[in-house]
């Protein structure tokens, strides 16, 4: 290979071997996504080729991962968004070592000319009255407003409630 005196031949608008550790980063990422745990992502970076990743390696990738689910589950709502569907479901995740039920409650709204996002999800213990609450409140307080109809699968008893906060979303 020609010797250069300043510069290099290796194009500038590319980083050596970035490409392939995004990559890493991204199989990685996502078999944690997947439920993979951190012992497992080690044994499929093993059978990459590569030397494998240690546990704490793992949690500080995948912690990039909450830090842009975070911004974008507090992210402000803006513009106007007058339809709302909300649906829970239960999931079970790993808690102090156990297996347990949660309630997951996500909000999908669509804009006036039709485009649909999700704005809102949230876990919590059941589906009790406080936490369908808490959860629309936090929707408001990002900017929620003027909605008109709220679509749901299943009647909300704290709707007819006497207690019912009048302005939770």
């Amino acid at each position: 290979m020609p010797k250069l005196r300043q510069g290099s031949y290796f194009p500038g608008f590319l980083e050596a071997r970035k490409t392939s550790e995004q990559a890493l980063v991204a199989v990685i990422q996502e078999a944690w996504i997947g439920g993979v745990s951190t012992r497992r992502v080690d044994d499929l970076v093993q059978a990459m080729g590569l030397s494998g990743i240690s546990k704490s390696t793992v949690s500080k990738l995948c912690k990039d991962i909450d830090e842009r689910v975070g911004e974008f589950l507090n992210r402000p709502l803006t513009g106007e968004w007058p339809y709302v569907w909300l649906d829970a479901t239960y999931l079970k995740v790993r808690q102090g070592g156990r297996i347990v039920p949660v309630a997951a409650i996500i909000s999908v709204a669509a804009n006036t000319e039709g485009r649909r996002e999700i704005i809102g999800l949230g876990l919590g213990p059941s589906e009790a009255e406080t936490f369908w609450i808490e959860f629309l409140r936090s929707l408001k307080a990002r900017g929620l407003g003027g909605v008109r109809p709220v679509i749901s699968d299943a009647p909300m008893s704290w709707a007819s409630s006497p207690t019912k906060p009048q302005s939770c979303a």
